[in-house]
């Protein structure tokens, strides 16, 4: 066989199972609670440290973190050109390059997000409650459907980024301080965790059905229409989840000294998430780049974001498995 060709692999259904299974586990009980860890931690130091008051640190946080995402959105190919050259004479140092990028895209993304989430509580008070929130959820979600970006609405554990991928710089592209209560942290991530578990086996039906759409009279619409309907869903139980872990984050972390949980919590997160190679999940959906809803086919679109992914070769070689072919 020419040598760069590739063998085919062959996998036992029970290794595929071992693989999934796995697979959620990593990602539901290592990558997403750091990632809500170092969201928590960068919140909360953007919240400590800068001066003001509440409005003027949500401008401070949109000064921090906009333009930074946009210049990281404008300079992607020099930085591209960047990783190469560095990737050609240190495998170290180019992975330490990815590592401070991902880094500053996920704080900027942080910092962006606190701003926007802020500004309208400052200059809007009276929104600040059950059916302001509601009213804020439908209009969001109504100009979500509008600009095709429903997709966008998740983050960890939904969607998940590693980083063996070859090129970090390339884009595609509640939070409220209020008195902590472990119980409501823990309802709402039980329930957040259920939507979850739910969607890993619900993901390949729904996938399936999005696929089998092709070709059928106003096939576009209905595939819109099945994954906004499905990631509606889903992302709320992403929502719960996050809402959840934070709770229970400021009830146990350190509650007297906000100051030192807020920058154990903002290193500690980011140090998970960097030794499991999972440190581009940090930007949590954030930063630069989207995606467009009703554009993937081929049923892709509702399928939650892997761990151990990519092919049996690849996947393989990553965990540096001895995988026999059947």
């Amino acid at each position: 066989m020419p040598g760069d060709q590739q063998e085919a692999v062959t996998l036992p259904w029970s290794w595929w199972v071992r693989l999934k299974i796995s697979d959620f586990l990593v990602i539901a009980v290592v990558i997403t609670p750091a990632v809500n860890l170092f969201w928590r931690g960068t919140w909360n130091v953007l919240e400590e440290s800068l001066p003001g008051d509440a409005g003027s640190r949500a401008w401070l946080s949109l000064a921090i973190g906009s333009p930074a995402l946009l210049l990281a959105g404008l300079l992607q190919h020099p930085f591209r050109r960047l990783g190469v050259r560095v990737q050609g004479k240190s495998m170290l140092g180019y992975h330490v390059l990815g590592m401070l990028y991902s880094y500053v895209i996920a704080f900027a993304s942080v910092s962006q997000w606190r701003g926007f989430w802020n500004l309208p509580d400052y200059y809007i008070p009276q929104m600040a409650t059950p059916s302001g929130y509601g009213l804020r959820t439908i209009l969001g979600f109504v100009a979500m459907v509008i600009l095709r970006t429903v997709l966008l609405g998740g983050g960890c554990p939904r969607s998940v980024s590693v980083d063996f991928d070859p090129d970090p710089s390339e884009s595609i592209s509640d939070f409220t301080r209020t008195k902590p209560n472990a119980f409501r942290g823990g309802s709402s991530w039980t329930s957040g965790y259920g939507v979850y578990v739910l969607a890993t086996f619900a993901q390949y039906p729904v996938s399936a059905l999005s696929k089998h759409l092709q070709g059928t009279d106003k096939e576009f619409w209905k595939r819109l229409a099945l994954e906004d309907v499905y990631l509606l869903i889903v992302n709320s139980g992403v929502v719960n989840i996050w809402r959840g872990v934070w709770s229970v984050y400021d009830c146990y972390i350190l509650p007297e000294q906000p100051k030192l949980s807020a920058w154990l919590t903002h290193g500690g997160g980011a140090a998970v998430c960097f030794l499991v190679f999972a440190g581009r999940s940090l930007s949590n959906g954030g930063g630069i780049g989207v995606s467009i809803d009703g554009e993937a086919d081929d049923g892709t679109a509702v399928l939650n974001g892997s761990y151990l992914q990519a092919g049996p070769n690849e996947t393989a070689r990553r965990v540096d498995l001895d995988v026999s072919t059947n």
